[in-house]
């Protein structure tokens, strides 16, 4: 368990350790929203990219929806560039990770997130191509927890044009689909 106390309130952290403590409080189930909240209005002037915050958002399974689109919009709202963060090792993007991981069933939530990401990152986001050539379709494609209604969204907002492009191992994010059990039934 993480724990922070309130001295912590009248301390300049370096904004390594300011970063690393909000994505402790992302992650960390028992921690609490406040905790999240008051660091990011505490350190307003510390730099958050670098830590993969928004991936951290898409990957934690224990918030509910509205907690996640709630944070993703307070960490935006701080640090727009954050949507263009390449993840160093699997070249994904936020709406790459987003993709993967949708919440529930691509609710109101889902699309906040999205349009957060498209309105801050440009419509070219969804043809960002992570290390195997994916872009965001092929990796909603290819997704067990993805659904249909997120690969419409996503050719709603320009993956139209790409969708028959292959990724590196030959593969388009149709085919993809095809491959994934939870993909042809949404092909159906």
């Amino acid at each position: 368990l993480a724990c922070f106390s309130m001295e912590d309130d009248n301390l300049e952290l370096p904004d390594g350790t300011v970063r690393q403590r909000i994505k402790q409080a992302i992650i960390d189930e028992r921690e609490e929203d406040w905790e999240f909240d008051r660091l990011l209005n505490l350190h307003q002037e510390a730099t958050l990219t670098g830590v993969g915050l928004l991936e951290c958002m898409a990957v934690c399974h224990h918030r509910p929806a509205v907690d996640k689109m709630w944070m993703v919009r307070r960490l935006v709202w701080r640090e727009p560039s954050l949507v263009k963060e390449i993840d160093t090792s699997s070249r994904k993007s936020p709406l790459h990770f987003f993709s993967e991981r949708p919440l529930l069933c691509f609710t109101v939530c889902q699309r906040v997130v999205f349009e957060l990401l498209i309105k801050h990152g440009g419509m070219d986001m969804v043809k960002v191509r992570d290390r195997s050539g994916n872009t965001p379709l092929h990796t909603a494609s290819s997704s067990p927890s993805s659904d249909a209604s997120v690969m419409e969204w996503l050719c709603l907002h320009g993956a139209a044009e790409i969708i028959n492009a292959p990724n590196r191992h030959g593969k388009t994010a149709l085919r993809l689909q095809g491959e994934n059990e939870r993909g042809r039934r949404c092909l159906l």
